[in-house]
């Protein structure tokens, strides 16, 4: 016979499977020795710590389930401060940029139209649809790696 008392585990353990198979007969402990029912059964001390789980485990599953009224994320999101609008010199330059790029190479094209018409002149169609692919392509690639890396970025955010 086993001369130490039940681990809090073996205890808990103990009193839930007594409480979840609703029988009178007392389960096997945790560990699943014959020594630790042995002592359960002749141990005072042990049998009340089971009569005490038996009797809190009882209490906390009779206890009604936490229930919100309303929307819990949209009363946590009004009582957030708005945020803050801040000028980005970093975005007005960059937009600066690229409207400056887009505008020469619109004055370059124009001023030297007559040019660059004789340039390609010479050309045959099937190499401006391959540069038109090949343009295209790049394109598309480009917008889907900036699509994918937004989304990463929106899933970090964890919404």
């Amino acid at each position: 016979m086993r001369t130490e008392h039940l681990t809090e585990e073996e205890v808990q353990q103990y009193a839930l499977d007594a409480a979840d198979s609703g029988s009178t007969q007392p389960p096997a402990p945790i560990s699943g020795s014959t020594e630790a029912t042995a002592h359960l059964e002749s141990c005072a001390q042990c049998q009340a710590r089971v009569a005490d789980y038996r009797w809190l485990f009882a209490g906390i599953r009779q206890q009604p389930r936490p229930s919100f009224e309303g929307n819990l994320a949209a009363m946590v999101v009004a009582q957030l401060p708005p945020p803050k609008l801040r000028f980005s010199w970093s975005a007005f330059f960059v937009t600066l940029l690229i409207i400056d790029g887009a505008g020469g190479i619109a004055i370059g094209c124009y001023l030297f139209r007559a040019d660059l018409a004789a340039l390609f002149a010479g050309f045959s169609y099937a190499f401006g649809y391959l540069i038109a692919v090949a343009v295209t392509t790049v394109i598309l690639f480009q917008s889907l790696d900036m699509y994918i890396k937004h989304q990463k970025k929106m899933r970090s955010l964890d919404f």
